[in-house]
């Protein structure tokens, strides 16, 4: 599935102007019917990840997907994703499992969602093997359909700091 460049644009820039976009548009909360369909793309993503599984991983992302972690590394297309998550599926997520709740998806277009949704993930290691305690964050991901499947296209992910 190769989504169009001036959709992968358009998703981005709505990414970085998400608070702004939902204050003012005219774009309406998915129904559960909606909701059931946006959160395929992120449950093969827990899925593959949770199997230590690259490829599957990469392949919940469009072919031209963008993908930002929490450290700021950022990859695009499968071919990089799949690498990426390759080196560290290897390394200090080797043992981690993630889940991931769902706040809310708000449909863009009939073909472009943003879906936000918090995350969890246990048995990360430093670069230096060290357990780390549980870690959380917020995600927010734009996925795309096409031939209905749909699939991320922007992937963005924030750590939160736990409490002391």
């Amino acid at each position: 599935m190769l989504v169009s460049s001036v959709t992968r644009v358009v998703a981005s820039f709505l990414l970085s102007s998400l608070p702004f976009v939902m204050a003012f548009s005219q774009q309406h909360p998915a129904n559960s019917s909606e909701s059931a369909s946006t959160e395929q793309a992120i449950t093969a993503f827990i899925d593959a990840f949770n199997r230590h599984d690259a490829r599957g991983v990469a392949m919940s992302f469009a072919d031209d997907g963008e993908f930002t972690s929490v450290r700021g590394d950022t990859a695009r297309g499968r071919k990089e994703i799949e690498a990426f998550y390759a080196g560290v599926f290897a390394g200090r997520l080797k043992n981690a499992r993630r889940t991931a709740t769902v706040a809310s998806v708000r449909m863009l277009t009939p073909t472009l969602a943003s879906v936000e949704a918090k995350w969890e993930i246990t048995g990360a290691t430093t670069d230096q093997g060290v357990l780390i305690p549980l870690r959380h964050g917020i995600l927010t991901v734009i996925v795309a359909e096409d031939t209905g499947a749909w699939s991320i296209l922007v992937f963005h992910e924030l750590e939160l700091a736990s409490a002391q």
